[in-house]
């Protein structure tokens, strides 16, 4: 009978000891799995920083443009429409499109006088400026501020005179290739925004959508 006991005895050892390798090996996995959600959680955060970041600098940058080079309408620059051969600069009034026509494309960083701005994905940050507001324009800002005809907008709200966006990663789809000047528009935004040129979206990220949008009103150009 002692024999037994002991033979018993060990066997429930064995299991408990099989139980708490167990339980422990589940707990290790759950503290994996929560590790791992908090690192992707602390990049995205930091993805979104930057790219907040980036767009205020690009603000920044587009309303000083306005200000000091834009004479008595405060006009912003055309996007960079262009080639390899004038990267990063502003297109023309012609190549811009007609004189009220709202346009989107690049920053133009280096009509702005600054270095190329990039989001937390190392995507370059778009633009859209309103028909009304762009150079070449044949309306006066004083005379719109506030009522312009076909103004930007964001989810069918406001009345912008310019809308600067970071793309984010690229989401299914998407197939990127900064060799291209201009890159693709569709490569880089979605969900209509990528089609534009005068309602933009902007909502929850999701799996399709990623866009960051920052809007400039007539009232920020003093």
């Amino acid at each position: 009978m002692s024999g037994l006991r002991v033979v018993g005895q060990r066997r429930r050892r064995e299991q408990g000891v099989a139980l708490l390798l167990a339980m422990m090996a589940i707990l290790l996995t759950g503290f994996s799995l929560a590790v791992d959600a908090l690192l992707v959680y602390g990049k995205r955060v930091r993805e979104e920083k930057r790219a907040a970041t980036a767009l205020a600098m690009a603000k920044k940058s587009l309303i000083a443009y306005g200000v000091v080079q834009g004479g008595a309408a405060k006009a912003l620059p055309c996007p960079f429409l262009g080639s390899v051969n004038d990267y990063g600069q502003a297109a023309t009034a012609t190549a811009c499109g007609g004189s009220d026509t709202a346009v989107i494309g690049l920053l133009p960083w280096t009509t702005l006088q600054r270095p190329p701005l990039w989001d937390g994905e190392h995507a370059p940050i778009w633009y859209a400026v309103s028909g009304n507001f762009k150079q070449g324009s044949t309306a006066a800002t004083p005379a719109v501020c506030g009522a312009q005809v076909n103004g930007l907008t964001i989810n069918g709200a406001g009345d912008y005179a310019a809308i600067l966006f970071a793309p984010g990663g690229a989401v299914p789809g998407q197939s990127r290739d900064l060799s291209l000047a201009p890159p693709l528009q569709s490569a880089y935004l979605e969900e209509g925004n990528e089609i534009g040129p005068l309602d933009f979206v902007f909502k929850q990220a999701t799996s399709s959508f990623n866009d960051q949008v920052l809007g400039i009103t007539c009232g920020e150009i003093p």
